[in-house]
């Protein structure tokens, strides 16, 4: 830089900007780092700007006349600006006064960071302060544009370095555009929390004006940078390593991310317990703490890798599986103790006797203390985990068994591995597909857990290996919660039937449309890998996903003391059931439908047929008032839907060796009497949802059975309608979920899986003591029993 050159050139267009302008001058003048130029291009103003500008006497203030043309007069301030940096502004904002100084101070003493953006405080038409994400990653700016374009200070050098400008094609979103163009060449891109602009919110605003234009070239340019990613990601999970050849037969594998001493500690830990018997891959993922951790583990005789960009938990663990020479690895954190004397002999014997099976080793919880001493936490020991497949939370949803009395399982068999600890032979690793689809953090251990369970082998906990983790309040890195959630899409996308997937899509999009919104565009993104992914895995794993739920069909202790307690009320509740069962109503709710399946649950429980004539006359009492001439709503609380849904439970649950072909026939009919494009009742006890509930289920046992369909085209393409119509109402999650699943009907493997009360009812959960205040039905005392029987179905006797 020339002596006569500014440090910064404050570069800012001006068009029609007079009411503001005099405001946003004197606030650049009255800077206290004063060693800038204020460039002013005037994009064609129709009103006084150009005289405001020229009323100003000061040399630092150069003012370029120009056509209107926006992006035009943007790229003549980046091609006129002197300074080292640039500082963009716009001419209706108001500059803090330490702005400049705060700004340059922070890019001269951080030379590797490119681009430096600042909080802001709102003015105009909101008044609130905004404070930005400090270090600003590829995967956070495709999320959402991090950077204020009128707050950033620009490395002069970097644009001229890659010839970088704003682009035409992506005006309203031209900066957006810029930022990931940049982010490109791996330029870094940091921000001060402290507000640097007054940000004025107005009518004006690009944002407002031109809302269509700017998202539609936004979403052009975020998904152009989302491809990049995703093959940066894919080059620097193969990159070329040199692992020396070894006689060893287990490998362990830790990726790390800002640990710091904790990895070495972790290696020290296995070297004096496993001695030299193991190979040792560790993986930084491009760590920024500024650690040196290949001095720090040279003398461990480890493999040490550094990604040359950060890819994520999950795909760095694939990267250190595929780069394994030896038959065997386990997958280790790094902030690990070993407690266990050759803990690797137990492993690989293991391993050689079934190599079909993820094991999972035992974990026992630390923490350090304020002197930084690691000792035994004080929390319940885990044993091991367990799927939940409930629809109140994202699915699939990971639980710890706190107790060994809900280890259900024989021989050490567990539904799901913890994380921290787990191995496996390359060679099963390897059919499973790994972490393959997973991106950054987060449902590593459920997903090789679904898929070694479809595979037909399955996970295991070896108890007699213990490793002590190390729990922290929090981690060393930035969680994200989309991309968190976005791992367990992939699982549902490639994994999951049909009506599962539906389940996963309603639940996610009714907790947060914002996150959901952006799984989704990553799903769209990474379609033709993921769509590969899930025809591999069905073509390779045969075991049905019935199965795999029974395996992690568990409760956790507070509802299994629940059941132990509430099960000498089961007497009492049976005999309510029995006496319910005079009523002439066939209905599900509350009628002899509902009453025929809890009972039919309860003699399963019991392994009995202690009430087999009573199912018999309830069963005769439902099938003989199904006929064409009777007269039923349509409700699937209180009419033929419910009745048809139920039918269909007894005999996809086993509960009926019938076909009810005859009885689901005519109501199959009866629901055609009625044009879907008519109901504008959107709930599901009531209205569309419980039609949408019994058309899919009916269409998948014909489907299933090989049956004619006697739903017409006609009708099932107003039911569509109607469909789509539920989706843009704000419906309840089960017709909203429905609605999904007849949408992809007629898509290949479109499954539905057999039908369970959580399908339909939130079945009750309290039952008064006085059997006085007891309600009939699947919402009072009868809905109580069978919830109970569930929950005794997970315990262990």
């Amino acid at each position: 830089m020339k002596a006569t050159e500014p440090a910064v050139s404050v570069c800012m267009p001006v068009y029609n900007a007079a009411r503001y302008l005099t405001e946003c001058i004197d606030s650049i003048l009255a800077q206290t780092f004063t060693d800038f130029e204020l460039l002013i291009v005037d994009d064609g103003s129709t009103d006084n700007s150009r005289d405001i500008v020229r009323s100003y006497h000061d040399k630092r203030i150069r003012l370029i006349e120009n056509r209107h043309d926006y992006i035009g007069s943007l790229n003549k301030l980046l091609d006129e600006a002197k300074g080292k940096y640039i500082a963009r502004m716009d001419a209706d904002d108001v500059m803090m006064p330490y702005r400049l100084a705060a700004q340059f101070g922070y890019m001269e003493k951080h030379i590797e960071v490119g681009v430096l953006g600042g909080g802001f405080q709102q003015i105009g038409q909101l008044h609130s302060k905004f404070k930005p994400l400090h270090k600003v990653s590829m995967q956070d700016m495709i999320n959402t544009c991090c950077m204020a374009h009128p707050t950033v200070m620009i490395r002069t050098s970097v644009l001229k370095q890659y010839e970088l400008h704003y682009e035409e094609d992506f005006k309203y979103a031209e900066d957006y555009r810029l930022w990931l163009q940049m982010m490109k060449h791996e330029i870094i891109f940091h921000n001060i929390t402290t507000p640097v602009i007054k940000y004025r919110i107005s009518n004006n605003q690009i944002t407002s004006r031109h809302p269509k234009e700017q998202k539609e070239r936004a979403d052009i340019a975020k998904k152009d940078g989302a491809k990049w990613l995703l093959e940066k990601i894919k080059k620097v999970s193969y990159e070329e390593v040199n692992i020396p050849s070894s006689t060893n037969l287990l490998t362990v594998v830790i990726p790390f991310l800002n640990e710091k001493d904790e990895v070495g500690n972790t290696v020290r830990s296995i070297r004096n317990t496993a001695g030299n018997h193991v190979d040792i891959i560790t993986i930084n993922d491009h760590s920024d703490d500024n650690y040196d951790y290949q001095a720090d583990l040279a003398k461990f005789k480890v493999t040490y890798i550094c990604n040359s960009y950060r890819i994520g938990a999950a795909a760095s663990k694939e990267k250190g599986t595929r780069l394994v020479r030896t038959p065997y690895f386990l997958l280790l954190d790094a902030h690990m103790r070993c407690f266990t004397l050759d803990w690797h002999n137990t492993i690989v014997e293991e391993l050689q006797k079934n190599d079909r099976q993820i094991l999972c080793c035992q974990a026992k919880a630390l923490e350090k203390n304020c002197k930084n001493i690691v000792h035994e936490r004080k929390v319940v020991t885990t044993y091991a985990a367990y799927l939940l497949f409930d629809y109140n939370y994202y699915i699939p949803d990971v639980h710890w068994i706190e107790d060994k009395k809900l280890w259900r399982l024989p021989d050490h068999k567990i539904a799901c591995v913890l994380g921290a600890c787990y191995a496996a032979s390359k060679r099963y690793w390897k059919l499973l597909r790994g972490m393959e689809g997973l991106m950054h953090y987060g449902s590593e251990e459920p997903y090789i857990s679904l898929k070694a369970w479809l595979e037909g082998g399955g996970c295991k906990m070896l108890p007699e290996v213990i490793f002590g983790h190390i729990y922290r309040e929090t981690p060393p890195y930035r969680l994200v919660t989309a991309q968190m959630r976005y791992n367990l899409f992939v699982i549902s996308s490639t994994l999951f039937p049909t009506s599962l997937q539906c389940w996963a899509n309603t639940i996610a999009y009714k907790r947060n449309k914002s996150i959901y919104s952006d799984i989704q565009f990553w799903l769209s993104v990474n379609k033709e890998n993921l769509t590969q992914l899930r025809q591999y895995y069905a073509d390779t794993f045969h075991t049905n996903f019935e199965d795999v739920l029974k395996v992690n069909n568990a409760i956790d202790l507070k509802k299994y003391d629940m059941a132990r307690h509430e099960k000498k009320r089961i007497p009492d509740l049976l005999e309510f059931l029995i006496e319910s069962s005079r009523t002439s109503c066939v209905n599900l709710w509350e009628g002899c439908m509902g009453l025929l399946i809890v009972l039919c649950e309860y003699e399963e429980y019991l392994h009995s047929d202690d009430h087999t004539s009573l199912a018999g006359e309830l069963l005769e009492r439902i099938t003989t008032q199904i006929t064409p001439t009777a007269e039923f709503s349509l409700s699937f609380a209180h009419g033929l839907c419910g009745i048809g849904w139920g039918l269909i439970y007894m005999m996809r649950n086993g509960f009926a060796d019938m076909d009810f072909s005859e009885e689901l026939s005519v109501i199959d009919l009866k629901i055609m009497e009625r044009d879907p494009k008519r109901i504008t009742d959107y709930s599901f006890q009531s209205g569309i949802g419980g039609i949408l509930c019994y058309v899919t289920n009916r269409l998948f046992l014909l489907q299933k059975n090989e049956k004619e369909f006697i739903f017409d085209t006609r009708y099932l393409d107003s039911l569509r309608e109607a469909a789509k119509r539920a989706l843009n109402e704000d419906t309840d999650f089960r017709t909203h979920s429905y609605a999904l699943l007849l949408l992809k009907y007629n898509r290949d493997n479109w499954h539905v899986l057999q039908p369970k009360w959580k399908d339909v009812i939130d079945l009750p959960t309290f039952l008064p003591q006085n059997p006085k205040n007891w309600k009939n039905g699947m919402t009072g005392a009868v809905g109580y029993l069978c919830n109970l029987i569930q929950a005794l179905q997970c315990t262990i006797e």
